[in-house]
């Protein structure tokens, strides 16, 4: 009697759901489906309206007029200040010698820059490649310093030994040395070398132009050139017997002064596409140029091995200047004007 008594159940049940289709059909509605309890009950819609457009008015308030800040001048000279102690003595045992100088008595001989030695200047042109991006260790104490001297280790990240450094106007910090160039921005080395186009050898000095180029000197006689606003690197060479390129200096003409170990100095002009070079049978005191510097009255300095020269090219001479006149030592390394 059970199998009976379900089926009658079940044809009921289909019957009861045959019979609620068909009326909303004769609705012409959806039907609620689903229908059962355990399942969520069909959503449904009802028709509305937008309420009308409305004034938004502003209105304004006066507020009552604020007093000034009050404020104080400032004068940084004025703070307390105390002597500053490295706990280290400076003091000299004897006396610095010293000699009155006299300009005028200074030796000098004719300079003409027109007359000097004149070569064609060769440029290659190559791409510069995206750099090699490394990322870099932190400094530590340097081992036995005093104060807040920090060092690099192995772990620095430029591969090889680095032999200059430069900090160009932006404030960013460029290396130079046997693997190449590198911009160090205190988290990442930005490498350039052969990889990038760039074939410095070994890198001596490194310079920022007006244009904002990097110049970089090396030991193959090779004068490189970054150009990155036009992705490109220039290679200076010439005819001149140059071994060692030193110093890069650009004087206030636009034209560049290159020391090397040879010829005392070459004179680059990149707009007239030649090189000059001023050496020994030119009044140079030396072969071995180091350092050219142009101080604020226009006057060119140049470091040699055996003393130091002075260009002053609206008079036409160059003075000389050795142990006779005062130098502690012939052999300078750089030189500095201060203000």
């Amino acid at each position: 009697m059970k199998p009976i008594k379900y089926i009658a159940q079940f044809a009921l049940l289909l019957l009861m759901q045959c019979i609620l289709l068909w009326s909303c059909k004769q609705e012409k509605k959806a039907p609620p489906f689903p229908v059962y309890e355990t399942e969520f009950e069909q959503p449904y819609s009802k028709s509305f309206k937008l309420s009308a457009a409305d004034t938004l008015n502003w209105s304004s308030k006066k507020l009552r007029p604020t007093a000034s800040l009050p404020s104080k001048t400032f004068n940084w000279n004025k703070l307390p200040s105390d002597t500053f102690d490295l706990g280290q003595s400076y003091s000299f045992e004897e006396p610095l010698p010293n000699q009155q100088l006299d300009w005028e008595s200074l030796p000098s001989t004719n300079f003409d820059y027109d007359s000097l030695p004149t070569k064609n200047l060769n440029v290659r042109v190559t791409l510069l490649g995206p750099p090699k991006i490394v990322k870099v260790g932190l400094p530590e104490k340097a081992e036995g310093a005093s104060r807040g001297v920090m060092t690099f280790d192995e772990d620095f990240g430029y591969p090889g030994i680095i032999n200059t450094q430069f900090i160009d106007k932006e404030g960013m910090v460029w290396l130079g040395g046997n693997a190449g160039i590198a911009r160090y921005d205190a988290d990442k080395l930005y490498i350039y070398d052969q990889e990038q186009g760039v074939n410095t050898s070994y890198v001596f000095m490194i310079n920022q132009d007006s244009k904002g180029r990097i110049w970089a000197t090396n030991d193959s006689g090779i004068v490189t050139i970054l150009d990155f606003k036009a992705n490109l690197v220039y290679e200076l060479t010439s005819e001149f017997d140059s071994d060692q390129m030193y110093g890069i200096m650009e004087a206030n003409d636009g034209k560049f002064w290159i020391s090397n170990s040879r010829n005392g100095y070459h004179i680059i002009d990149l707009k007239q596409r030649i090189i000059k070079q001023i050496g020994v049978q030119q009044g140079l005191t030396g072969s071995f140029g180091i350092a050219a510097m142009q101080d604020k009255e226009g006057l060119i300095w140049l470091t040699t091995d055996k003393g130091i020269n002075i260009v002053d090219a609206e008079n036409r001479k160059m003075i000389s200047m050795t142990k006779d006149h005062g130098l502690l030592d012939v052999w300078f390394v750089t030189l500095f004007q201060d203000n």
